[in-house]
């Protein structure tokens, strides 16, 4: 599942990287845009197809790669703690409990590079740009985890923090610990709260440059 996760995240954003950098190699900008409500109304339709898509692939790949072995593992001991597994887990989940925290957070992760992806399709205007990127995050999210760098120091929780990270591996012992205002979090606390946060948020700012860039037309 190490393996598989990252590219499946991977081959999902670069099937919807050219869905904005396509319009201006094309010359089609112009034509789709020229209605104020309707380049709108296609902005966030794309967004959502984008969020769509993810979600059907990872479906399928979630249902026949986890749940299968989570039915399998848990129809008598789901409701064990996640401790029966390893007694280095610190978390007091129940093995039901973990698995459904770690398909939360691949889909996370899968919704982050996504819009990362759209992200830099409409920056860049250039479809080959943004394979470059993504295929550039990829490899340091890969590097850097085959080189032990999660531990719990500053590098460290950048490194895990990365959306291609978030499914980089199926283990349960985040150790990282994060400060908020002065308050201690764990992985699980501090890490799907800020993308929740982060991701609308990127989301406005993409609306707000594509205002800008129709009103230089």
């Amino acid at each position: 599942m190490s393996f598989t996760v990252p590219i499946v995240v991977l081959v999902i954003s670069i099937s919807v990287g050219h869905l904005f950098s396509e319009d201006y190699e094309t010359g089609s900008y112009e034509v789709l845009y020229s209605s104020r409500y309707g380049r709108n109304k296609l902005f966030f339709a794309r967004i959502f197809a984008s969020f769509l898509f993810m979600l059907g692939v990872m479906t399928v790949f979630l249902g026949v790669g986890i749940f299968g072995s989570f039915f399998f593992l848990t129809m008598d001991g789901g409701d064990l703690p996640i401790q029966a597994m390893s007694t280095l887990i610190l978390y007091p989940w129940t093995i039901k409990e973990t698995f459904v925290w770690q398909v939360a957070l691949i889909c996370l992760g899968g919704t982050a590079v996504v819009i990362l992806s759209l992200a830099i399709s409409l920056l860049s205007k250039r479809t080959f740009v943004n394979y470059g990127v993504l295929l550039g995050f990829y490899a340091v999210s890969r590097y850097s985890s085959m080189m032990g760098m999660g531990e719990n120091r500053p590098l460290g929780r950048i490194v895990v923090s990365f959306p291609f990270c978030l499914g980089m591996d199926f283990g349960y012992e985040r150790y990282q610990v994060y400060y908020f205002f002065g308050k201690p979090m764990t992985f699980y606390e501090f890490v799907p709260g800020f993308y929740l946060l982060l991701l609308p948020l990127v989301v406005l700012f993409l609306y707000v440059f594509q205002q800008q860039q129709d009103q230089k037309k």
